[in-house]
């Protein structure tokens, strides 16, 4: 395993000092391995690609979806994190307000005036 390679090499002090973890942290990670909320399911997945492929929407309607027919109460988080697993993203997306003062200083900008001067300009004496 690789682990077991790099530990070879590096004690795991400084392994763990440059991935930021504390030790402790670590070594509770090797004894209880990780979390099973964080667990990877490929049945939740099935439905998430299920619902989506019906619908095209986002997270917060599939898990609205999940507990409606399925009776599966998920937090959206997990819902959004295993549509990023599964890299779909829904095409629908909340339309931004656009300030009207900028619209209309950016169409005045574009307004150019005749040149009725063409450079052909002459002082008769200075100010």
């Amino acid at each position: 395993m690789i682990i077991d390679t790099v530990k070879e090499d590096y004690s795991v002090l400084v392994l763990c000092s440059y991935l930021k973890v504390s030790k402790s942290g670590y070594y509770d990670w090797i004894k209880n391995g990780k979390k099973m909320y964080k667990c990877f399911d490929p049945v939740l997945a099935d439905m998430i690609k299920e619902i989506f492929g019906k619908t095209q929407k986002g997270y917060r309607f599939i898990t609205h979806e999940l507990k409606r027919w399925h009776g599966l109460v998920v937090n959206e988080k997990t819902v959004l994190r295993y549509m990023q697993i599964l890299g779909i993203k829904s095409p629908i997306r909340k339309s931004r307000y656009e300030c009207c003062t900028n619209q209309d200083i950016n169409i005045q900008s574009r307004i150019v005036c005749n040149n009725f001067l063409a450079r052909k300009f002459e002082a008769s004496h200075p100010l």
